[in-house]
């Protein structure tokens, strides 16, 4: 069998293993990778490689950099990103569930409203503790 019938799974016989039909993605991937070694390397063939002070000084979107890098944050930018990665995996379990609602019945919907009962028991909890307000004086350590 030659590599071109490969190429297009509706020409394969029918007794042909299943794994040819996946030579196209195999192609498209060692293009892709022959493209990115040859771009990376005659970049590094023809570009320049003198190092300055200013060349190797931290960039900092346009902004002259200022102070240490490391210097702390408020507990709460952190509070925000677990919350918030909370709520998109709730909405990564809602998505199917909507989509096939209608047959699960109501053993289905008695599931999700117990499901949604505690995702919301957690959001109140987060609510009262003040993770959403930002605008209280952040306290001394």
């Amino acid at each position: 069998m030659n590599l071109l019938a490969a190429v297009n799974p509706n020409s394969l016989p029918a007794g042909a293993p299943y794994i040819l039909h996946y030579v196209p993605l195999l192609i498209q991937f060692i293009f892709a990778m022959a493209f990115a070694g040859l771009a990376i390397g005659a970049s590094w063939l023809l570009g320049r490689h003198r190092n300055t002070r200013r060349k190797l000084s931290p960039y900092e979107c346009g902004i002259t950099p200022e102070g240490d890098a490391r210097h702390r944050f408020a507990v709460k930018f952190y509070l925000v990103a677990i919350v918030f990665i909370l709520f998109d995996i709730e909405a990564v379990f809602l998505l199917p569930w909507a989509v096939v609602y209608r047959g699960l019945g109501w053993f289905g919907f008695a599931e999700m409203a117990i499901y949604l009962a505690i995702v919301m028991t957690g959001f109140l909890y987060i609510w009262k503790k003040g993770v959403f307000d930002w605008n209280t004086p952040e306290r001394a350590e």
